[in-house]
């Protein structure tokens, strides 16, 4: 994000974040994440690409896709 485009996000009541990119981690369900991360063998299998990919502490942003189809809802 360049100087210019922060204090533009600023100036619209927007968190500016201090970084450049996002990494994604895409699970099924909640419940696969958790038996991920309690897996002391699942969660080393993070590390790696965690330790190349993600600045700590992480800003997590949690959500869900809906695939609609048919007529759009107004």
């Amino acid at each position: 994000m360049t100087p210019q485009m922060k204090k533009e996000a600023e100036s619209l009541g927007l968190k500016a974040l201090d970084y450049d990119g996002a990494a994604e981690f895409w699970v099924d369900s909640l419940d696969v994440w958790k038996a991920l991360i309690e897996d002391p063998e699942g969660i080393m299998t993070l590390r790696p690409d965690e330790e190349k990919f993600c600045q700590h502490p992480l800003d997590i942003m949690y959500g869900y896709e809906e695939l609609i189809v048919g007529k759009s809802v107004e």
